[in-house]
């Protein structure tokens, strides 16, 4: 009988060692979740990614944006990346949405570092199109000159630098690389001040 019984007990143990231990099940549980959270992360990164580079500079969108700051002015810059565009397009050729904006692009402004009636002449060359901005087309452009047009514009220099604009109403956005003449002024947009261009001419 005690023979019977020691087998029984191990056939008793054999099954019971088939299920998964306690213990382990916790930790298969966590490691599941820890996927299912890594996964949603994911995808709410590449949303953002999206959003910012659809670029609204805050994007311009964007988690991988951050705050710049020169003689006083405050704006959206990122990083230097393989996958950003480091010179305007070539003359004539056709413009394509950028998915990255080029370094140190300025998107929004602080309305404390620059009245919303600045006004400045420009001529810039388009890297290409940026996402849509309150259903305007938008650019990406490099200022090469910036010519302030009223004494509110004193307190900023455009000049140099990498802007993302919306293009303003009422006028069709440029569809091919060059150099251009415009006027740059902005809106206010949720306390932030958004770049805008209009008058826009080629120049030979």
């Amino acid at each position: 009988m005690a023979e019977e019984n020691v087998g029984t007990r191990d056939a008793d143990e054999q099954v019971a060692g088939t299920d998964t231990p306690p213990n382990r099940r916790r930790t298969l549980v966590w490691a599941a979740v820890a996927v299912a959270v890594v996964l949603v992360m994911a995808a709410l990164v590449y949303a953002e990614y999206g959003g910012s580079n659809s670029p609204s500079a805050n994007t311009a969108g964007s988690g991988e944006v951050a705050e710049g700051s020169s003689a006083g002015e405050t704006g959206t810059a990122v990083a230097p990346d393989a996958g950003r565009p480091t010179e305007p397009a070539a003359g004539g050729s056709q413009l394509t949405t950028i998915t990255q904006p080029p370094e140190a692009t300025l998107a929004m402004i602080e309305p404390t570092q620059l009245a919303a009636d600045a006004r400045y002449d420009i001529v810039f060359s388009p890297f290409g199109f940026g996402p849509p901005q309150s259903g305007r087309p938008s650019l990406v452009v490099r200022v090469t000159e910036a010519t302030a047009a009223n004494e509110s514009a004193q307190a900023m220099d455009f000049t140099g630098r990498n802007v993302l604009a919306e293009v303003s109403s009422g006028e069709d956005a440029i569809t091919l690389g060059g150099t251009y003449s415009a006027v740059l002024t902005f809106r206010d947009q949720a306390g932030l001040l958004i770049p805008q261009i209009g008058e826009i001419e080629e120049l030979e």
